[in-house]
């Protein structure tokens, strides 16, 4: 297996921290025996996400929010860098497994990576200022086989501790912060695995919380705050979350050195908020937006199909601003209401900029008449006191009238000279006449078109050489530019919508449809002047090879309802079993994707059936090889785990220098993984996931 890769800058994958972590924890199963971790957790929690009720893994399949994650480069020095490397770690091996556990079969991978129990039961929490995860599980050596893992790539060693007979291993992650993860046994329940962020300054009364060892005064199950929850947004029991902001602020005004920053060096501006006065105040603005909440209106899964409806719901108190924000509310057309299936992607954005002004002269008004004691909140209402509403209502004129923007694809076909191209972008407007006037004044090509009822074609020389024809109409009080069939019939329909208020945003997936555009697209980019590099190309095979295995719909809706703003995610999806590629063991010759997404060749495998491996790396000329590697492997599933044993090289590659003597490769270096993919035209794939990136090998088996 290639392991040539050496280099040793590190990437935050910081953006998918929460959706992997979440992901586990919100998915709900059909149970009906209750989570007993609620106990450990505190009443008066900030933040709280899992399930209530306990989870039959084999029941959920696990799709995984993210194909590859987008990465920062940085550069990290001293202990700091090992603390990032171990939580790089962590992170993207809980990415890999998610990905490689997105089988038809549900989430036997992912039970198995960690040693989790099979009867799930799971809670994300906040004590105090901590956040912890507490987690059933089987397997306890497996369980911390994860962290042994991380500990051994990034160096990052633990302190064995213990509390009150509870053992835990104790990571530096700073100079003031530790990771403790601990294993709990029950006699009459699985093991309970603890993570949980510490600040040194944590008590010995908050550790025996975290760790288990007592019981809060008050929990989450001795309330009805979750079951409130549930009932007043018909919330599914096994998965719910929220953020209570109200105590957030209580707990913001205590003491800061729990959430590990050193008062000496809090910000001038944030000390300016702790004083009662601005307590009193902000406590007063938070009422009326006093909690963030989720959970699933609507789950079922059969083994292959989900159908589903998750929703985040922003909780607002005030009469006078839900009133505002309902009369902001635009318009979203038929074909993006119902669109789903028709188009491969569609998107409304319905606002009525005519309230805009109006909204903000309110809330500029509420804020400046409202009477404050918290100076920063004082120097705000002067800054604002300072604006005139005129002005704003002079900006925002030019958009004047206008409730609503929406645009769809039906097809797209990029392989075929002229291209096959239907889409539609609508402007809901009182004057939509107007309005093209105002857009078509910053083009000069257009500036002469007086659109009407009667369609006409645009020219334009990207359009005119490209041979797509596009169309401009009035229709109703509707501006709308289309191409291709579908397009002109959703155009034609228009005439007969109305402008009403019915709702703020909606986007709507096809992911059948989509695969084939993804498709086509690569090879469009790829036939271009600059061929693709090869990490994209890359990247398209694994967004190609996830999607090709989902087929439906999903669909996001954003809109003011009784209580607040809320947000939900409508999936109606198949998920195909994934395929595991077989007949592993043998001589291969291995390639890497290279740019223009062309294999290029790279060395031979043998692939031995009793677990041991030889890679050979070829010369640039492919006369010799100049690096070798011993190694053991295993398959679990679609995952191949690598662990190098001695490896050796040719100096500067060059075929007349001698091969060095074996040695033992550094140990960040030793164990490694990729996912197994079945490959057209070739044996099969291994997809590996470094710190530089991520890269595609091509196995084809050689005769004996």
């Amino acid at each position: 297996m290639d392991k040539t890769y050496q280099g040793k800058n590190m990437r935050h994958y910081i953006r998918y921290v929460f959706p992997a972590l979440l992901l586990l924890l919100l998915s709900p199963c059909l149970q009906a025996q209750k989570n007993p971790l609620l106990t450990h957790v505190p009443a008066d929690t900030v933040f709280f996400s899992g399930n209530t009720e306990l989870v039959n893994m084999a029941d959920f399949p696990l799709i995984s929010p993210s194909v590859v994650p987008e990465t920062v480069l940085t550069e990290s020095q001293g202990q700091g860098e090992k603390a990032f490397t171990f939580l790089y770690q962590l992170l993207l091996e809980l990415q890999q497994t998610i990905n490689a556990s997105d089988t038809q079969s549900g989430s036997s991978l992912f039970q198995t990576q960690y040693g989790l129990s099979p009867t799930f039961a799971g809670v994300f929490y906040l004590q105090q200022n901590s956040p912890v995860i507490k987690v059933w599980v089987a397997d306890e050596s497996v369980f911390l086989q994860t962290f042994e893992r991380a500990s051994r790539i990034s160096g990052l060693d633990f302190q064995l501790k213990s509390y009150q007979q509870q053992s835990y291993r104790s990571y530096a992650l700073g100079q003031d912060l530790r990771l403790i993860v601990a294993v709990k046994n029950s006699p009459d329940s699985p093991a309970t695995a603890t993570l949980a962020i510490i600040h040194k300054s944590i008590n010995e009364q908050q550790l025996g919380l975290i760790l288990g060892l007592v019981k809060p005064e008050q929990s989450l199950a001795d309330t009805d705050k979750l079951s409130g929850i549930m009932q007043q947004n018909h919330y599914l029991p096994q998965a719910v979350s929220f953020v209570d902001f109200e105590l957030l602020l209580q707990s913001f005004f205590k003491h800061i050195e729990t959430i590990g920053i050193d008062s000496a060096k809090e910000s001038s501006a944030l000390k300016e908020f702790r004083t009662a006065e601005c307590q009193a105040d902000l406590t007063k603005l938070i009422h009326y937006m006093p909690r963030l909440t989720s959970g699933y209106s609507h789950f079922k899964y059969d083994g292959s199909q989900v159908d589903s409806e998750f929703k985040v719901l922003l909780e607002l108190n005030n009469p006078n601003v839900m009133a505002q924000l309902k009369s902001f509310r635009g318009f979203i057309p038929a074909y993006i209401r119902n669109g789903a299936e028709q188009n491969i992607v569609g998107m409304g954005l319905g606002v009525d900029l005519s309230q805009l002004s109006s909204m903000y002269f309110y809330i500029s008004q509420a804020f400046k008449n409202t009477r404050f004691q918290c100076k920063p909140l004082l120097k705000m209402q002067k800054k604002i006191a300072r604006t005139n509403p005129a002005m704003v209502a002079l900006m925002t004129g030019v958009a004047d009238g206008i409730h609503g923007i929406a645009v769809a694809v039906q097809k797209m076909n990029l392989s075929q000279k002229p291209f096959e191209l239907s889409m539609i972008m609508s402007i809901a407007a009182e004057n939509p006449l107007r309005v093209w006037q105002l857009l078509a004044g910053f083009n000069s090509a257009t500036a002469g078109l007086t659109p009407s009822q009667t369609p006409q074609r645009i020219h334009h020389p990207v359009l005119d050489a490209a041979g797509i024809p596009v169309f401009l109409a009035i229709k109703g009080q509707h501006l709308a530019l289309y191409s291709g069939q579908p397009a002109a019939q959703y155009a034609k329909a228009l005439s007969q919508e109305k402008i009403t208020g019915n709702g703020l945003i909606q986007e709507t997936i096809n992911y059948s449809e989509l695969l084939k555009v993804i498709r086509a697209l690569k090879q469009f980019l790829n036939v271009q002047e600059q061929q693709l590099p090869a990490q994209i190309c890359t990247y398209f095979d694994e967004t190609i090879t996830r999607i090709s295995r989902i087929s439906g719909t999903s669909q996001y809706k954003s809109d003011i309802v009784l209580q607040g703003w809320e947000h939900s995610l409508q999936m109606q999806l198949e998920v195909a079993a994934q395929q595991i590629p077989s007949g592993l063991t043998g001589k291969f010759r291995a390639y890497n994707v290279g740019d223009g997404c062309q294999l290029e060749v790279d060395g031979i495998d043998e692939i031995n059936t009793d677990g041991s491996g030889l890679y050979h790396q070829y010369s640039e000329d492919q006369q010799c090889f100049v690096y070798e590697t011993q190694y053991r492997w295993t398959q679990r599933d679609n995952k191949m785990q690598l662990q190098y044993i001695s490896e050796r090289n040719r100096p500067e590659g060059l075929c007349d220098r001698e091969f060095t003597q074996w040695s033992v490769p550094e140990a960040e270096f030793i164990n490694d993984s990729c996912d197994l993919r079945v490959e057209p035209n070739a044996d099969f794939a291994c997809v590996f996931y470094w710190n530089n990136g991520i890269q595609k090998s091509v196995f084809e088996h050689l005769p004996d």
